[in-house]
């Protein structure tokens, strides 16, 4: 078989070749923006490793948000530098709802010829009250106490200044209402 190169074959061809290679680097150009962001998203999950310790919104409890807090404001006292916080409880705190209490008493009555035998049987049913908040049901809370605060640990890359340290020390006395001896300032190492 003979294959003849006519003007209109060699113009078909080059069509093909030329989708061909658009094909190709669309291709290539895929690849390479998926180890970019795949590079992009190993930074950023490394460097939020990194700030778990301080705080993790996923894992938003009431003491990581004041550990972050913390760590934040007294970053800012001058020459600080960076801050972690480590805060330890007694307890969690307690978080109090409102409840529902439906209690339902039978009394009944068992008569023989010389005796009678009275029964009172009580139930009681408790439910939590639910209130629609942003279109989903939520408890509704009554009363919160806040974890009781044992001790404070505060690393900050500035604090091998006296000064700095004496600072960081009086801040967390300050806001967290403790006594000086529940707080530990530390000199620690710059942050990468």
């Amino acid at each position: 078989m003979t294959i003849s190169w006519s003007k209109d074959l060699f113009k078909q061809n080059k069509q093909y070749l030329i989708l061909g290679a658009l094909a190709l680097l669309g291709i290539t150009l895929l690849c390479i923006g998926n180890n970019t962001n795949t590079e992009l998203k190993a930074q950023v999950q490394s460097s939020a490793v990194d700030r778990r310790s301080v705080y993790d919104p996923a894992n938003s409890n009431d003491l990581a948000v004041l550990e972050y807090k913390l760590a934040d404001i007294l970053s800012k006292i001058q020459g600080a530098g960076h801050v972690t916080v480590q805060i330890t409880v007694r307890n969690s705190g307690r978080k109090e709802y409102a409840l529902d209490t439906q209690r339902t008493s039978r009394t009944t009555i068992e008569e023989s010829a010389d005796t009678s035998q009275h029964t009172t049987e009580l139930q009681e049913q408790q439910t939590v009250v639910q209130q629609n908040r942003s279109g989903t049901q939520e408890a509704l809370l009554v009363q919160e106490t806040a974890p009781e605060i044992t001790g404070v640990l505060i690393v900050a890359s500035g604090a091998d200044n006296a000064l700095v340290q004496e600072r960081l020390l009086h801040a967390a006395e300050t806001l967290l209402q403790l006594s000086l001896h529940q707080i530990v300032v530390m000199p620690g190492e710059e942050a990468v």
